[in-house]
């Protein structure tokens, strides 16, 4: 499963505005009554989902103005994008704990741009999600993004199935469409038509129909892509891509609360360095990978916990993307700058 039960609900409550009797919903998920009630009473705690008593059952519909909701005392709400890349939160959540008394709730969500949006929306006060996504989305917002601190690099990979037809896959708006950018710059692929996919499954699909000649993908995606053929043609990192995913959290937390969460974020990332195996059940658990591929996933990816200027610069420039006075702009959007 891609997504973990708490994320299929609230896309379900998307799909329907309106709402849903909560009896409906363990029968629409395959999943148990008991399962969905649990469920269902946190994102309500939260702020996310509200609950209308109709006769003897609840109607169910997502909050109208999520934007707006504080989350609970004592918790912090944390959107990643679904992947291997972020087994260093367990060591987080443990010193966010220790340090400053408050939980980390974890959402997964199938994209970047839907992890960036989740903290524009207010649904999250933290996102682990690509740099290059913060970093418009900061410029659209107006600057309300900021970064914490780092994260993950590596990771990526270019793959080929070289009898497919043609054509290029990736995300949208991600380190894998850098990585894209990348690649035809330096003519390790050819020119073909741009292919998005917003959801790690209909890379799948796409790679099961044979279409694309090349798809970008991170892992474990890619390794589901191997089945149908398709192979690594040049990493992410040897591209030189230098980030993956960064923390983000926006202007509307306080900036004083913002560096406390930073600081204990670099120590998370430095302990997980030194024991990276040690951290895998709890983050296993959270995002629904079987623990086997996130140790997998250790040996392509490495940990930064600080945000170099010089290498996100040099990052942009490498993928091709201009922006006016560089240093300015992304210094901008860091904390600690």
């Amino acid at each position: 499963m891609l997504v973990n039960v708490r994320d299929r609900i609230l896309r379900l409550l998307e799909d329907i505005p309106g709402g849903v009797m909560q009896s409906y919903i363990h029968r629409a998920l395959g999943v148990s009554k008991s399962r969905v009630s649990e469920i269902v009473r946190m994102l309500e705690d939260e702020g996310l989902v509200v609950r209308i008593r109709v006769g003897s059952q609840y109607l169910v519909r997502l909050s109208s103005s999520p934007s707006t909701v504080k989350p609970p005392k004592g918790k912090i709400r944390l959107g990643l994008v679904w992947s291997s890349e972020y087994p260093f939160i367990t060591p987080f959540a443990k010193l966010l704990e220790r340090r400053l008394g408050i939980r980390l709730v974890v959402r997964v969500y199938p994209s970047a741009i839907e992890a960036t949006q989740a903290l524009l929306r207010g649904e999250v006060e933290l996102a682990l999600s690509p740099l290059v996504t913060q970093f418009y989305s900061s410029m659209i917002s107006g600057g309300e993004v900021r970064i914490l601190g780092g994260g993950a690099y590596g990771g990526g990979v270019v793959l080929e199935r070289s009898e497919a037809w043609g054509g290029i896959a990736s995300s949208r708006l991600s380190t894998m469409d850098l990585c894209r950018a990348m690649a035809l710059k330096e003519g390790i692929i050819e020119e073909g038509q741009a292919r998005y996919f917003d959801e790690p499954w209909e890379a799948v699909r796409l790679a099961a129909l044979g279409k694309p000649r090349y798809i970008v993908a991170w892992h474990p995606l890619f390794v589901k892509l191997y089945r149908y053929g398709y192979k690594p043609l040049v990493g992410c990192d040897e591209l030189g891509a230098k980030y993956c995913c960064t923390l983000a959290s926006t202007t509307r937390v306080p900036r004083s609360l913002l560096e406390k969460i930073s600081a204990v974020y670099s120590e998370a990332i430095s302990e997980f360095k030194r024991k990276p195996y040690t951290w895998i059940e709890w983050y296993s658990a959270e995002v629904g990978i079987p623990s086997d591929l996130v140790k997998d996933g250790l040996k392509y990816y490495g940990f930064r916990d600080e945000i170099h200027v010089d290498l996100v610069e040099d990052t942009l420039k490498k993928a091709g993307i201009r922006i006016p006075d560089p240093s300015i702009s992304v210094r901008r959007i860091i904390l600690q700058s």
